[in-house]
């Protein structure tokens, strides 16, 4: 009998460490609910969060209180499984592994998809992944078998373009400032680099283009210079959402120019050929349309293929003048 109530009394006491961990969980979630309702935004140490939070499809306060009721859950389980000893286990083990395999998919979306990390998400996915380990190495097994098997289906999946251009609203985190139209018609994302001067270019020409709203999508934190008019400019911006989108096209060089229409998305390359566009339009009078476009398909999307030489710069490193 005495023996019996030192092992019930071990168990009591080694649970209170995973059940300490799960209050934990809930300590840190719960003061970036606080945050957000205090602040509008999360606590994070990258932009990480906010490109993800940009990618998701119920608002942050709601994400949050989903992963405090997991951890609540979770803490209140804990402590009832370890005075019931092996009986109770079952249960909490079954949240463990969804919860590892709910990590393995985020992790996974953030690896494959995104293509930047949440150092938030990866503080709570730690968290999980400690609880799990405390369970043993039986279950750890099966966890690792949850989370390797949610990583490799997701290895697998092509995210391709269309994540992001089918929401055209997650390009709106990358705005730096906006040129509105006297006219409502297409809109117009313009990504560029504050270094490449065909860039600046068009830039500087945007004033003789004033039917158009144009918003410009830096790729980098320094925000270009420009003297063009009646430019609204935002407070903050994500120049990495507009990195993404390049990198998910496979495109090295700038500018690039993002047309919504209601007939789709069509991306132009070059500082010649954005600028026809433009030309054909937004200028007052608009000219008749052209037929010396080069067009090719790109999972769904219109992409006008450039001339020879039609003024671009890489990505990485700034280009002189031609």
């Amino acid at each position: 009998m005495m023996k019996r109530i030192s092992l019930k009394a071990d168990t009591e006491r080694g649970s209170r460490i995973p059940t300490a961990i799960a209050l934990a969980g809930c300590l840190v979630i719960g003061g970036q609910i606080v945050s957000i309702l205090l602040q509008g935004k999360t606590v994070c140490l990258n932009q990480g969060c906010q490109v993800l939070e940009g990618l998701t499809r119920i608002p942050p306060l709601y994400f949050n209180l989903l992963g405090l009721g997991y951890f609540l859950t979770l803490a209140v389980v804990l402590a009832i499984a370890a005075k019931r000893g092996k009986a109770g286990a079952f249960l909490p083990s079954l949240l463990l592994l969804a919860g590892m395999g709910v990590e393995g998919a985020l992790v996974s979306y953030q690896q494959f998809a995104v293509r930047t990390f949440c150092s938030y998400c990866l503080t709570v996915a730690g968290l999980i992944l400690l609880l799990n380990l405390l369970q043993g190495w039986r279950h750890l097994v099966r966890a690792g078998l949850v989370f390797g098997g949610v990583v490799l289906a997701m290895s697998m999946l092509d995210f391709g373009s269309a994540m992001l251009l089918s929401r055209a609203e997650t390009l709106q985190a990358g705005v730096y400032a906006v040129r509105p139209g006297k006219i409502s018609g297409n809109r117009y994302h313009l990504i560029i680099s504050a270094t490449c001067p065909h860039c600046q270019n068009v830039l500087d020409a945007l004033d003789r283009y004033p039917d158009c709203t144009v918003a410009i999508n830096p790729i980098s934190a320094k925000p270009p210079e420009t003297a063009t008019m009646n430019l609204q400019k935002k407070r903050g911006y994500l120049p990495e959402v507009n990195r993404l989108l390049l990198a998910l096209l496979d495109i090295k060089e700038i500018p690039v120019m993002l047309e919504y229409s209601e007939n789709g998305e069509t991306l132009y390359k070059g500082e010649k050929d954005i600028l026809r566009v433009l030309d054909r339009e937004c200028a007052t009078p608009v000219s008749p349309p052209r037929t010396d476009t080069y067009g090719r398909s790109t999972d769904g999307m219109s992409t006008q293929e450039p001339p020879q030489d039609a003024g671009e710069c890489t990505i990485e490193e700034s280009c002189e003048s031609r």
